[in-house]
């Protein structure tokens, strides 16, 4: 197979899988759980469980995908290909935008416990507990500014 149609389907599927964590992210944090704060506890309990469950399955295979390709675009098929290219913009760059989709990646499957318990015991919403999901959300949605940013970086660059 050519090496730039190896390249092409790479960046596709790395575009694509990105799109699909962002995406899985952004509804999670900015749909579903506002949503179910709103409805009631015991309804809003047993969606908290399950709802998320099933977007997280396909958040994370997007995100090992998007890590691994990540990793081949940048290191077997890109300019990193030696220890010192890493001090270089183009190697900074991917490796700010590596460590903060690890770090997302690993915010995404402790969020739930970070968070806490989103009703409390008579039914009624927890406000820590959405205070969390606030400031969680707000980091999250820093972290992939800052991802984006690098990657278009890497584009010009």
């Amino acid at each position: 197979m050519d090496i730039i149609l190896i390249l092409a389907i790479l960046r596709y599927v790395h575009i694509f899988a990105g799109i699909i964590w962002l995406g899985d992210k952004i509804s999670l944090l900015y749909i579903v759980y506002p949503l179910l704060v709103k409805g009631s506890a015991d309804e809003g309990r047993r969606l908290s469980i399950s709802v998320p469950a099933m977007i997280n399955r396909v958040g994370a295979i997007a995100g090992a995908t998007l890590i691994l390709v990540g990793i081949l675009l940048g290191t077997f098929f890109g300019r990193i290909q030696s220890w010192e290219r890493l001090i270089e913009p183009y190697g900074l760059a991917w490796m700010v935008a590596l460590l903060l989709t690890i770090a997302l990646a690993v915010v995404s499957e402790t969020r739930r416990k970070m968070i806490g318990e989103l009703w409390d015991e008579e039914g009624q919403v927890n406000t820590r507990a959405v205070s969390r999901l606030k400031i969680i959300r707000s980091w999250e949605s820093l972290g992939f500014v800052l991802i984006i940013s690098c990657m278009v970086f890497m584009h010009f660059n």
